[in-house]
């Protein structure tokens, strides 16, 4: 589960920052920038304390 999160908490945080970037420079519709971010804090939040977990590993 730690090296799913290592990937995918990176991953759904980088996919909670562009979409607003892509809707501003009008590459992106407000419904498909939502709906990105939406999911993608879901999946931060999911699989962000595996991956932010600290112990030695």
């Amino acid at each position: 589960m730690n090296a799913i999160a290592k990937v995918l908490a990176p991953l759904a945080l980088a996919a909670t920052l562009l979409p607003p970037l892509l809707y501003l420079f009008k590459t992106m519709s407000e419904g498909s920038m939502k709906l990105t971010m939406l999911v993608a804090a879901i999946v931060w939040f999911a699989s962000a304390p595996f991956w932010m977990k600290g112990g030695s590993e």
